[in-house]
Formats: C-alpha cells, sequence, structure tokens
C-alpha cells in the first residue's frame, strides 16, 4: 500500500491545541470527513468508530506518539492523516506521557489485513524518537507530510510477477521478536505464519544421558517465523531484519535464512 496516495494535505493538522482526549478524537473525524472516501459516513459515526477502538486500549503507545484508527462499515478505502500537538496532550499513552503526534486511520472493515500491514508500516515510522521531532517541527501540512513519507519505504512499482522468496527466522531472544515480526506485517503481498518452537536442549535433555542438565527453568523463548516475500523486496526485508539484529553478529539467538521459491500459491491471514 502506498501512503503517498492515501495521505491527503487536507487531512494534517498542524499545531493542534486541544483540551483533553475526546477534544483530539472530534478533530479527527472532523479532518477525516475532507476525504471523499467517508462521504457517506458522518462524523458522528466516525468519532464513535474511534471512541470504541479506544475502549478496547488506548492507541498512545508511548514515546509521544499514538496511531488513533477504526474499521467502518461501507468505505471503499483508507483514508490516513496526521495531527502535531506539540504542547501535548494527555490520551491515556501506556507510558504516561503526554502525546504530541497523531497519525489517524480509518479503514475498511472488510481488509483487516492490509489494516494490519498499515499499522506495521506505520509504527515503524514512528518508532524513532528522532523522525517524530523532525515531523513535529513542522510548521505546515505540506511539510508534515513530506517529513512524514520521506521516512516510508515506498516500493517502486514493479510488474506482477510470482517470483518468492521464503524466509525461515528463528529467534530465541525475546525482545528481538516483536521487532522482527513487525518487518513482515508491514511488507506488501507477504504471507507471514509463527511456529511455537523449543530450542534442542529439550528434546536432549529428556534422554537419560543429558538429564543432569536439564531443569524447568531453562525452558527458554523459541520462535520461528515463516513468511513469503516477493523476490523484488527481499533485499529490502532482509536489510530491516539485519538492521534489527546487526548487534547480535558475535552472539547466537537468532538464525535467518532466506530461500528462493520454486512453487508459491495462496496466501495467509495475519
Amino acid at each position: 500500500m502506498n501512503l503517498y496516495e492515501i495521505l491527503h494535505e487536507e487531512c494534517i493538522k498542524v499545531n493542534f491545541k486541544p483540551s483533553d482526549k475526546i477534544s483530539v478524537l472530534k478533530e479527527i473525524a472532523k479532518l477525516s470527513k475532507r476525504n471523499p472516501v467517508l462521504d457517506n459516513k458522518s462524523e458522528d459515526e466516525i468519532l464513535q468508530g474511534l471512541m470504541d477502538r479506544e475502549q478496547l486500549g488506548s492507541t498512545g503507545f508511548g514515546n509521544y506518539i499514538a496511531i488513533p484508527h477504526c474499521a467502518l462499515d461501507g468505505i471503499s478505502d483508507f483514508v490516513t492523516g496526521i495531527i502535531t500537538v506539540p504542547d501535548g496532550v494527555d490520551f491515556e499513552s501506556l507510558d504516561g506521557k503526554k502525546t504530541k503526534l497523531f497519525v489517524y486511520i480509518i479503514v475498511p472493515k472488510v481488509r483487516r489485513n492490509e489494516h494490519i500491514r498499515l499499522l506495521s508500516k506505520v509504527s515503524s515510522v514512528l518508532n524513532n524518537l528522532e523522525k517524530v521531532n523532525e515531523i513535529l517541527s513542522g510548521k505546515s501540512p505540506s511539510v508534515v507530510r513530506e517529513s512524514f513519507l520521506r521516512h516510508t519505504v515506498i516500493e517502486e512499482e514493479i510488474r506482477e510477477t510470482k517470483e518468492y522468496s521464503l524466509f525461515y527466522v528463528i529467534i530465541q531472544i525475546e525482545d528481538k521478536f516483536n521487532d522482527v515480526l513487525e518487518i513482515f506485517a508491514g511488507t506488501d503481498d507477504c504471507s507471514v505464519t509463527v511456529i511455537e518452537a523449543n530450542d534442542a536442549s529439550k528434546y536432549l535433555y529428556s534422554l537419560p544421558l543429558f538429564s543432569s542438565f536439564w531443569s524447568n527453568k531453562d525452558k527458554g523463548f523459541n520462535r520461528v517465523i515463516i513468511a513469503g516475500v516477493k523476490k523484488s523486496l527481499s533485499n529490502e526485508v532482509l536489510r530491516k531484519i539485519n538492521m534489527v539484529i546487526e548487534d547480535l553478529e558475535e552472539k547466537s539467538g537468532i538464525m535467518v535464512l532466506v530461500h528462493d521459491v520454486f512453487y508459491f500459491n495462496g496466501s495467509l491471514n495475519i
């Protein structure tokens, strides 16, 4: 999904001064209505969708950022926008800090997979305080838009192909798992699944010869991510993974294998 096509300048507001969380959500409903995709929805309907999502848990996930979002019936495409609040506002963020940057997303309810991919793309951009500060410094909607888009990976349009690569990422370091999974979740046309696994010691230590080495506390984290990725995007995905694990080159705990795929058909839900 190309963010250039769905992030419209008229859906961006800079230097907003809200009084509370609900005033932010009302402003999002008002701004998003500027996109004709929502012509058949009222501000009240959009606001209710946003509020229903916030009831499940705040979309303010820390480091001054929030990604308010909701899924609505009867709309044909995605709507995104940005609000900057340099002074910050209490948005019930998970880390308790005031929220300064809001990137909001309104999606068709029937396009769940694309919704998840878009959330992953946006969160990967905002997961960097330097980028957040650059976006917040923008003095106009056009500057904020360009600043945000500059940090997104916009894949060049390529002709349709059936050439895929198969990624196996075996992870035994728990705090790296979500970062790696998010890379695949944010990759277009990527089918991904996660397998719960155990390291080999669990099975070795069940043998009498090795039993004295085993204790319950030795059970560690072990996950296998398997993903089919378009070959044209494979180098970019591999580059992102290496950025996550580059400081682990001298340690064990993560292994990445990539194979060319002879045959690929079907897809998986996220």
